[in-house]
């Protein structure tokens, strides 16, 4: 750089040689620095190299100094600023001037930005939200107290009742009263405010929002250059550390931007979510911050999905490229997984999410695992999709196994894949084969192994566009192990294309589906793969009934579960259990030995029931949310046994009342119950509950509490005595009674 300006400045004394020697000052004047900036006090003198083949002189500002102003030739000078202070004897506000070196001629003249810091907030008036919207980028400005109506990860969204704007920061939640100060900017086309200082909380309330517009029907052509308060219902996709909401044949999605683990769990339930439009993140993503949403339940009986763009993060450092949109095959713009250290990480986390890799090669037929030699490292990052393959070596990928499936089930494969062409436009041409491991077979060959995935794209000349190919592939009898390959037909790509060697192809968008009339809960409710399979029934009361050896249980002993005092289903699958450990604990302590189950009358029964034990009913598998469940049986007990019993059942992690709960004082204490026994020890009571779940719980589960020692008579136990509890049918020639769980209306 000094070469170039002491070549620039013998140009001018050539230059100057030509004009009158009376004039001395210079004609080319440069310095080492393009700008200067100053702390707001206690400032450190700078130095500045002036070059010039002259005189030349200096303007500043007031409360800049020039050590010296004025000199001849290149010399060194010093810069210093007084303390930015104001007559209160506070630090005053930001200032800025020219500082100026010249010579003889406008272009012999530098103007350096010289900047102080200050208080950049002094002397604001206080602005509403609906004020600091309008005002311009870069204005620094004082938020009068507004409402924290809705929260992400690194972000919020403030409202004075009127208008909302999106603040980048953290420290608060939502309903918080809140000041502060800030840096007016545009983000993504909607007002916002950056570099929050001076956050202050007042109180805290619960938010107020505006009446919400609902986007779902015009998601694709929503936009707004404010932000909004919106709804949307969908299907709940995880993509990263967001969830998108998508629509068939609609090219743009709803992006939740960081709502939390809550509702990244909620993939493939329908959610109703209300929030903030906080702009557009891209043209087909329309950003909303989560303020408040509903889980509807499953809604989609997704096997497995992936559109890969968790990889965002990798694609974004390392610069990878869209090969298929831009229709160019840009090898610099397509990183290996294995072996770019921007992308570090990639393979732990794809082996994590349960993939798998293979590779072929010349003469060599597929291998699987971790490939011992870069050659067959052939797996290279796309802009959030993934490309196989290089000149001799062919690579492939083995998806996760299928582990929502309960039993076996048909299945629908759909995934996007598109081969690749050279620089010249010539295609890699090629066909995919799939092969299966741990059940099932295609359905179109019968066997493990797939007809060869044809693409659409020319195969002869040019090729020119890459173009995305989307096949549906039906697997029959697939299992939780099932585990799918998708690779090139050959694993020689001589073999496919003797002349170019090249095996080259992208892939995206892979999901696995139930196929149609296919059931991967073995027929359970709902679209959930883990749901609970209804109805299930217990038959009781018939000769030959299944629980002989399972229910009795001699005194002294407390029931197991699984392993005693149980009855199997006889539709379904289920248990009923009876727990005694409260009347067993309680009949050892008064020495009567009364306590026991056996089957008397082809009745299941228990003597000496007492409060705290229970009956409980149990059907393995999954109830979303919203679903309804019905549970109906017969039971009675001895004049002698107690009165009073609840019948709850479990929605989520909380216990609840199946259903109307009554009062009765008794000695004094309110006993909450649902059903009362009959006094006369001989007639049956049925119970008929249908329950709507609120939460999605793993289990059906029913218990049939005891609840108070009162006796169906009327006269308070003091132990547990020889009076029993049964579940008995009124008619067992019918079946309308036996004990059943089916799904309700």
């Amino acid at each position: 750089m000094k070469k170039i300006l002491f070549a620039l400045i013998a140009v001018s004394f050539l230059f100057v040689s030509c004009k009158k020697e009376s004039d001395t000052r210079a004609r080319a004047v440069l310095t080492d620095v393009s700008f200067v900036e100053f702390p707001a006090t206690g400032a450190a003198e700078q130095t500045i190299q002036v070059f010039s083949d002259a005189d030349w002189v200096s303007e500043a500002p007031e409360w800049i100094t020039v050590t010296p102003s004025t000199g001849t030739g290149s010399m060194t000078v010093t810069v210093s600023a007084m303390d930015n202070m104001a007559s209160d004897g506070k630090v005053d506000s930001p200032r800025k001037g020219t500082l100026i070196f010249k010579g003889a001629t406008l272009i012999s003249t530098v103007e350096l930005p010289v900047t102080q810091a200050g208080d950049k907030y002094r002397g604001l008036t206080v602005s509403s939200v609906s004020d600091v919207a309008k005002k311009a980028d870069g204005e620094f400005v004082a938020l009068a107290s507004s409402q924290v109506v809705a929260v992400n990860g690194n972000a919020y969204v403030l409202s004075d009742g009127t208008t909302q704007i999106y603040v980048t920061g953290d420290g608060v939640k939502p309903g918080d009263q809140v000041t502060l100060n800030g840096e007016k900017e545009t983000h993504n086309g909607i007002p916002a405010v950056k570099t929050v200082e001076n956050l202050a909380v007042s109180s805290t309330t619960d938010p107020v929002h505006p009446t919400a517009i609902d986007i779902t029907e015009q998601l694709a052509t929503y936009t707004s250059k404010s932000v909004q308060y919106v709804t949307i219902t969908g299907e709940a996709t995880p993509s990263g550390k967001n969830v998108q909401i998508k629509f068939e044949g609609v090219n743009v999605a709803a992006q939740l931007v960081d709502p939390g683990d809550e509702l990244l769990a909620l993939e493939g339930h329908e959610v109703v979510v209300n929030g903030y439009f906080i702009g557009k993140s891209s043209n087909t993503l329309v950003d909303i911050m989560v303020a408040s949403y509903e889980d509807k339940g499953i809604k989609s009986n997704v096997l497995f999905q992936d559109d890969f763009e968790w990889l965002e993060p990798w694609s974004a450092a390392a610069g990878a490229g869209n090969d298929v949109s831009e229709n160019v095959v840009n090898t610099d713009a397509a990183p290996n997984i294995f072996g770019t250290a921007e992308l570090s990480g990639i393979v732990d986390e794809l082996v994590k999410r349960g993939y798998g890799y293979v590779w072929g090669w010349k003469g060599q037929d597929w291998s699987d695992g971790t490939p011992d030699n870069g050659n067959k490292r052939t797996l290279y990052l796309q802009r959030n999709y993934l490309k196989f393959g290089k000149t001799s070596y062919s690579s492939g990928i083995i998806l996760p196994a299928l582990e929502k499936i309960k039993g076996t089930a048909d299945i629908d494969l759909f995934f996007d894949w598109c081969f690749s062409m050279t620089g010249a436009n010539k295609p890699d041409v090629m066909t995919l084969t799939l092969t299966l491991s741990g059940g099932g077979t295609f359905e179109s060959t019968g066997t493990e192994t797939s007809d060869e995935v044809q693409s659409a794209q020319p195969t002869d000349g040019d090729l020119t566009k890459l173009e995305w190919q989307h096949p549906q592939i039906r697997i029959k009898g697939a299992t939780s192990q099932t585990r799918i390959t998708i690779r090139p037909t050959n694993s020689d790509p001589m073999v496919t294309n003797p002349t170019r060697k090249q095996n080259r192809w992208y892939l995206d968008n892979i999901k696995v589906v139930p196929a149609e009339g296919s059931s991967p809960g073995g027929g359970g409710e709902g679209d959930d793969p883990n749901a609970a399979v209804l109805p299930v029934e217990w038959t009781i009361q018939i000769e030959g009934h299944n629980y002989a050896t399972t229910w009795p249980l001699a005194n002294g002993s407390a029931t197991e579960e699984g392993v005693s005092g149980y009855i199997a289903s006889t539709t379904g699958t289920g248990t009923i259990w009876y727990n005694n450990e409260a009347g067993n604990t309680a009949d050892k302590a008064s020495g009567k030995k009364k306590t026991k189950l056996d089957v008397q009358a082809l009745d299941p029964r228990v003597a000496g029931a007492w409060p705290g034990d229970y009956c409980q009913f149990k059907v393995p598998g999954s109830v979303a949310a919203g679903k309804k469940v019905r549970i109906t049986f017969e039971t009675r007990t001895s004049a002698t046994n107690p009165k009073y019993w609840k019948l709850i059942y479990q929605d989520g992690t909380d216990w609840k009342a199946a259903c109307e709960v009554k009062k009765e004082k008794v000695e004094g204490v309110d006993v909450e119950y649902t059903h009362a026994m009959n006094a006369d020890g001989a007639t049956n009571i049925q119970v008929d509950a249908t329950v709507t779940y609120a939460s999605k719980t793993d289990n059906i589960i029913f218990r049939f509490v005891c609840q108070s020692a009162m006796g169906a008579g009327g006269e308070m136990l003091t132990a547990p005595n020889g009076g029993t509890w049964r579940l008995a049918v009124t008619d067992a020639t019918k079946t309308d009674w036996q004990p059943r769980i089916q799904w309700g209306q």
